[in-house]
Formats: structure tokens, C-alpha cells, sequence
């Protein structure tokens, strides 16, 4: 019973306050609202997961979160936390146009009722201001805009602080923390002061444009027609009420190996139903789902040849029978799809109404006990998991007998459905239709729901279901594929950018060798190759600086915090020889001997006693030695593997020769000398590596290999362009 439960992934919640309403108008309300809604926009659509419905809100309503942070920290468990209104909660799953349409209905919604205040959220917040993130004034984000952000009179609200506060901001100065508005006092506000509560134009036309099209977008341009063939069972439902195609592609795209085992036994819909063809109405983000599962329909369903084979049988492509082999997939997907939904929904349903008998719930109330001392059944189960050692040598009474006694007893009552449906039945109509909903969801459960639709059907041969059925060309589904130039123009216009920006990315696509072939000024080249060196240089110059910066757990600071100073490679490495037992190793002149660091107390680790001094030179001796022979070894083991043709080098003769024209001379970088073209083979194998080169050219390779995706190179970059803004 907690208020405070926070929302599922990929769900939106929306609260429809009317100040000073009662109980009765409110239901009068939500019952209006429904209606109207349902009747001018929703009408037939078909929603991902959960429909769009406005309940009036309860204390049974846990599942909803409180707006207001400090009434949930002080609220009691026998009242709600805010005051009456009208609440709803939708899980949109994997099509975020169902939360967007939603949002379209809430603005419709207060513009037929003017006096209502609309707050909406999803799992990440307040969506609408992340949706207008850019356009947002400075003073409101995420940690100051609680119960700020309404609906109202099909306009976006956000309640302001005082102008002085938005001065203070505006100023750049230290800022205190904005206090949070009171659920009562915003909507007072919103109710009595609207005008001076409308969000700026930016923000509200950010969130108009998002909204764009519906509700057409919603029914007519997210509609996909083709053709399944579905056992008779599904037929019938599909026909009934096209909205069970939703609970089908849920089921199907969330299946995991167990109920796709359970579900080839067809327990629900029956193996070897004869077929039937049908036109079948799905969203775009449904048939996507379905289409795109690589998936073996189980042998139930038959056994049919691929496209591919029955082209190699007929010489040719059968566009009927691919048609054929397509309707076929996926209609068994469909199939299996509404198995595995049906299953699941009983099950919870069954555990529930188990639960119910077991055990004080809510549910307890209209049940009445389970007599399991009279069910000579259970008591022969329970002699049977005695003897079998399943609890455990444990005396009745004891917190874990009683613990393994529940779950046996859960099991025993989910297995014996009919014993339970009699009790409910006994216990009456009413407590028979408190079972047939989800008191989660507030929906009918699926497994309810099918069966009462079965039910009222009259019985159906699929010829004369068939015969009733009328087919049609399948929909288009070039909107499944788009090219790079498409994706390039639904990014510019999601972003606002003109027609003029949207032609230079087009233009920008280009190979860079069409460019070069326009241009015909040699001093353009010069001037395109000497930024190009700027470049260059700017690139190592901040890449040096960036490495020299000190890490810690918020990044690389950008400041210079001479507190700790930097590191001496030397002494580190010195360090790490005395603490390891190998002293005096020289790479490369890097180190030098003992004797130079004996004034050094910070080095001054070993002994004083002399034995152990004579020890140690000649320890000295042959670890010097070990080592040389270990740099060879690896340099010889390098050069097999022709890893040390890989890096770029200096050319030494390049004093001699006159500058290369594509790269200017700059007297920052030590790579203007480097030749990256020429033939490695007449390089010596002694020449200096370009430090400058490598580091650029890896960089360059490693932002290739992600593709525009995000990795450590654009990171970094990322790092370093944000301590050049911030200085």
C-alpha cells in the first residue's frame, strides 16, 4: 500500500485535477472524459501495450506516485496523499507514439473542460521538458520543476519563481535553491492566474510540433494491412475485436524458451485448427515487431517450403505463393503469439485467486477459506511431498514449514482451477466479476476477455468464415527502409533546421572527390591545406595538454592544480624497481644508477648495512644485463610481427627538401617532417617515430571504427572542447 511506487519502464501517468469537485462529479467526469475522447479521437486505434482510460483516483490506486515529494515523506497509510482527482496510467512499451498521443488527448481534454489542471510524466519525469530541452529558460530544470509543469485550457503552464529569483540567474551569480511548489498552491495558481503561467512560445511550439498530426497520425498513417493465415480460433477473435492483435505481437516479441515450449501444446487454441485467411490491422511499430523475429513455426502449424526453395522448384518467383509463405509466418507467429498471452494471464489470474485462499489479502474479503483439511486431495498430495523429504525434517509451525506449506499449497490450488471456480461461484456473481480484472492494471484480464468473446460467437466452419472474409492487396512496406539522404532530412527536420541547412546536408553527402574536382584555384588548396595544419597542430596541442590533466572519478579536470604536481616518469619508475627488487635497470637512458639518488632520502629504502650494499651492486649488475637481453628479445619478437612498419616516422632528409605543398610548416608540430606517403622500405630502421603523426592518425581511425556511434575517441574530443568553452 505504497503511494510512492515508482513507474515502470515505458510508461506514462497523467492526473486530471478539478478543484473543488466532489466524488460524484468526478465520476461524472472520468465517465465524460472516456467518452468523449473515445469517441472524436481514439474511436478503433489499437494501443502497444495498455489502452489510454481516466479512473477516479482512490486509496486502492498504489500504483500511482505521489506529485508532491514532501506529502508522500509525511503521508498516512489509511489517506491519499493528494487530494480527488482523476488518474491514469499506460504502458506504451516499445511505440513512443502512443505516449505522444496521449498527450494530444490530455490538451484536447482541457480544452473541453477549461477548468481542469493536467499534470503528465512518464518513468524519465517530465518529458515535455525534456522534449523542449533547448528552448527551456535558465532557472527551470529537472530539480526545480516539480507540480511547476500543467496542462491547462490546451496550453502548456509552467509556474515561474518570483522575477527576482530569475534575475539572480539570469546575472550569473551564486543562486539559492528554488523551493518547490505545493501541490494545492499550483493548482490555485494555474486555477486564479493562468496568463502569467504560460510557458514561452519556444516551448510551447517545441511541444506542438511534436504532436503534429494527430490524431491522423495515429489511426490512418500508422496503419499496416496484409494478409495472415491464422488458425480458426484466432480468426474468430481477431474478428471480434482487432485490438486482441496487440496482446498476440506482446506476447510473441517477449517469449522466452519455456512458454514457447508451453505454448506448442496449443492448450488454448488447439492443435491442428484448420486455417483461415484474413486481412489483418496492425501499427506500424506492431508489424515491425512481428515481421523482423526470425522465428520455426512448430510442426501444429504445418510444414511449408521457403520462397527461395519454391523458386528453385519452379524456376521462377511465385508472387502468390511467396505472398502465401509470408501470410503463413505470420499468422503462426500471431498464433503462438496469443497462445503464450492466454497462458500468462491465467496463470496470474489463477495465483491470485489462489492466493485469495491461502492467505489475508485483499482479495480474502469476497472468498471464502479453502477447507484444505476436508480435501482428501491436498491431503494426499501432502502425505506424498512429506515422504519425499520436502519439508525438510521441519516441525509444523516453524516460520519455514510454514513458508514451504504456502508455496505447496499455491501449487496444489493453481493445478485444481475447477475446485476454485466452484467456491467463487458459491461465493457469488459478485465476487466472480471481482476476479475478472486486473486489480494492477484495472483492465479484464486477456484469458476473461477471449473466453467471454468465444462464447458469445456462434460456432463457425472456416469455409463460411472464409467465404465471409474479404482479402485485399497487403500495404505497403517501403516505410520499413529508408536511405542515408532520408534519414539525413527526417534529422533536420526533427531538429528545426530550414530548407537551406537541409540542402547542404544533402549536399555535404558527397564524395570528397567531387568537391575537390569543383574547385579549380590552386590557392584554394593552399589556403584548405594550411587550416588543415592548424588543425593538426590544435589537435595534438590539446590532445598533450588533455594527457597531462589529472584523472579522478568526475574525469579529467581541465584545471591546473599544481597541489600534487605531476608525476615524474623517473622516479615513478625508479620506484616501482625498488618495490619490486630490480634496481638499476636503464631503458633507453631513462634511469639512472643508484649512486646518483643516495643524497635522495625519499629513495634511500635499503639497508646500511654494507654486505647487503655489495649485495645489491651485484644484483644491479645482472639485472641490467636481464633486462638488455629482454628489450632485444621483445624488439626481435616486434619486428617478426612487422608491427614496427606500422608507425609513421620523420624523415631525416627533410631539412634538404622543400616543404610538401598539402602540408604547411608549422613550428609547433614535429610532424612537418614526416613523410606518411612515401615508401616505409627506404625509411631506416632507426628513424625517429612522429609522435605527432601516430597520435592523429590513430585518433582519426579509432572515430572511423565507431561509425558515429559513441566511444572513447569522440569522448575524449568531447573533454577536451569542453574545457576550451568553459576557460
Amino acid at each position: 500500500d505504497d503511494l510512492s511506487i515508482p513507474l515502470q519502464e515505458d510508461t506514462v501517468e497523467y492526473h486530471v485535477f478539478l478543484p473543488g469537485a466532489s466524488q460524484s462529479q468526478l465520476e461524472a467526469l472520468a465517465e465524460e472524459s472516456n467518452a468523449y475522447l473515445g469517441k472524436n479521437f481514439i474511436r478503433d486505434y489499437i494501443w502497444q501495450d495498455e489502452p489510454f482510460k481516466l479512473r477516479v483516483s482512490t486509496v486502492a490506486n498504489h500504483r500511482l506516485r505521489p506529485l508532491d515529494p514532501q506529502q508522500a515523506k509525511n503521508k498516512k497509510t489509511d489517506a491519499p496523499s493528494e487530494p480527488n482527482h482523476l488518474v491514469g496510467q499506460t504502458r506504451f512499451g516499445d511505440n513512443i507514439d502512443d505516449e505522444w498521443f496521449i498527450v494530444f488527448l490530455l490538451f484536447e481534454l482541457s480544452k473541453k473542460f477549461p477548468n481542469v489542471c493536467i499534470n503528465v510524466f512518464d518513468n524519465d519525469g517530465q518529458f515535455l521538458l525534456i522534449e523542449a530541452a533547448l528552448a527551456l529558460p535558465e532557472w527551470l530544470d529537472v530539480d526545480t520543476s516539480t507540480n511547476r509543469v500543467w496542462i491547462h485550457q490546451g496550453r502548456l503552464c509552467i509556474i515561474p519563481p518570483s522575477q527576482q529569483y530569475i534575475d539572480r540567474v539570469e546575472s550569473g551569480g551564486p543562486v539559492p535553491p528554488l523551493p518547490q511548489v505545493a501541490l494545492d498552491q499550483a493548482i490555485q495558481r494555474i486555477s486564479t492566474d493562468v496568463k502569467s503561467c504560460y510557458a514561452p512560445s519556444e516551448v510551447f511550439s517545441a511541444i506542438q510540433k511534436r504532436m503534429k498530426g494527430f490524431p491522423e497520425l495515429a489511426h490512418a498513417n500508422n496503419t499496416h494491412w496484409t494478409m495472415c493465415t491464422v488458425p480458426l480460433k484466432v480468426a474468430r477473435l481477431l474478428e471480434a475485436d482487432p485490438s486482441v492483435v496487440a496482446d498476440a505481437v506482446r506476447g510473441f516479441y517477449h517469449r522466452d524458451p519455456i512458454s514457447l515450449m508451453e505454448s506448442v501444446k496449443m492448450r488454448f487454441l488447439g492443435p491442428h485448427q484448420p486455417q483461415v485467411n484474413m486481412m489483418v490491422r496492425f501499427s506500424r511499430c506492431m508489424y515491425a515487431q512481428l515481421l523482423r523475429q526470425e522465428f520455426y513455426p512448430p510442426l501444429v502449424f504445418g510444414n511449408r517450403p521457403t520462397p527461395s526453395e519454391l523458386a528453385r522448384q519452379r524456376g521462377g518467383n511465385d508472387k502468390q505463393k511467396i505472398r502465401e509463405y509470408d501470410a503463413w509466418l505470420l499468422g503462426s507467429k500471431l498464433a503462438v503469439g496469443l497462445e503464450i498471452a492466454y497462458s500468462e494471464e491465467r496463470t496470474k489470474r489463477l495465483r491470485r485467486l489462489a492466493s485469495s485462499f491461502i492467505e489475508s489479502t485483499p482479495d480474502s474479503t469476497v472468498t471464502p477459506v479453502y477447507p484444505f483439511d476436508q480435501d482428501e486431495d491436498w491431503l494426499n498430495y501432502k502425505r506424498q511431498i512429506t515422504e519425499l523429504g520436502y519439508f525438510q525434517s521441519q516441525a509444523e509451525g516453524t516460520p519455514l514449514y510454514r513458508s514451504l506449506e504456502r508455496k505447496a499449497k499455491m501449487k496444489f490450488l493453481t493445478s485444481a482451477e475447477t475446485k476454485m471456480s466452484t467456491l467463487l461461484a458459491q461465493a457469488g456473481p459478485e465476487a466472480v466479476k471481482h476476479f475478472e480484472t486486473d486489480d494492477y492494471t484495472d483492465q479484464t484480464y486477456l484469458c476473461v476477455k477471449l473466453d467471454e468473446i468465444l462464447k458469445r460467437q456462434t460456432e463457425e466452419t472456416a469455409q463460411q468464415l472464409q467465404a465471409r472474409l474479404k482479402l485485399f492487396d497487403d500495404s505497403s512496406d517501403a516505410w520499413l527502409n529508408i536511405s542515408p539522404a532520408e534519414l539525413d532530412e527526417i534529422i533536420a527536420t526533427r531538429e528545426g533546421k530550414d530548407h537551406a541547412v537541409r540542402e547542404e546536408l544533402k549536399t555535404s553527402s558527397q564524395p570528397r572527390k567531387q568537391k575537390k574536382q569543383k574547385s579549380t584555384a590552386g590557392s584554394d588548396d593552399e589556403s584548405d591545406a594550411e587550416e588543415d595544419g592548424k588543425v593538426f597542430d590544435e589537435m595534438v596541442r590539446d590532445m598533450r595538454k588533455f594527457m597531462q590533466g589529472i584523472s579522478g572519478v568526475e574525469g579529467v579536470g581541465d584545471d591546473s592544480d599544481d597541489s600534487l604536481g605531476p608525476m615524474d616518469p623517473k622516479k615513478f619508475a625508479e620506484l616501482m624497481k625498488k618495490t619490486l627488487g630490480e634496481e638499476g635497470i636503464d631503458v633507453d637512458g631513462a634511469m639512472k644508477d643508484d649512486e646518483d639518488n643516495e643524497d635522495d632520502d625519499f629513495y634511500a629504502m635499503g639497508s646500511d648495512d654494507e654486505e647487503d650494499e655489495d649485495e645489491d651492486a651485484d644484483s644491479e649488475e645482472l639485472s641490467k644485463e636481464s633486462m638488455r637481453k629482454l628489450m632485444k628479445q621483445m624488439e626481435r619478437e616486434l619486428d617478426s610481427h612487422g608491427l614496427r612498419d606500422e608507425f609513421e616516422r620523420l624523415d631525416l632528409n627533410a631539412a634538404t627538401k622543400p616543404a610538401p605543398s598539402k602540408r604547411p610548416a608549422s613550428s609547433t608540430s614535429a610532424s612537418k617532417s614526416s613523410v606518411p606517403n612515401a615508401d616505409m622500405s627506404a625509411m631506416p630502421d632507426d628513424a625517429p617515430i612522429d609522435l605527432n603523426l601516430n597520435l592523429v592518425k590513430n585518433f582519426l581511425e579509432s572515430y572511423g571504427a565507431q561509425h558515429g556511434l559513441a566511444g572513447p575517441v569522440s569522448n575524449i574530443l568531447g573533454d577536451i572542447r569542453s574545457s576550451q568553452k568553459k576557460k
